[in-house]
């Protein structure tokens, strides 16, 4: 389990570095008046990344611990990246 923690850790850092590269380009084309709909559409595809390592490393835990608190969490965090993706749509 420890193996599969820290390689979501590090997939989880890598994607956010991205997320925050996404965001300085879609500013720095915005203040241009150019066209941010390409860097949006890859923006939402790596969170949608994101959102697939947490519910991985969310199902992981609860396989190691069945009687833990964890679905809750689990279906949270599906609840919330839900409702964002229905507002962009």
């Amino acid at each position: 389990m420890h193996g599969n923690i820290a390689s979501a850790s590090h997939e989880l850092k890598t994607l956010l570095a991205i997320l925050y590269t996404r965001a300085d380009l879609i500013e720095f084309r915005h203040k241009r008046d150019k066209s941010i709909d390409e860097p949006l559409n890859e923006l939402r595809f790596d969170v949608d990344r994101m959102n697939m390592v947490i519910s991985n490393l969310l199902d992981v835990v609860q396989a190691d611990n069945p009687e833990n608190t964890v679905n809750a969490a689990h279906d949270g965090v599906r609840g919330v990246i839900g409702k964002g993706k229905n507002a962009t749509e």
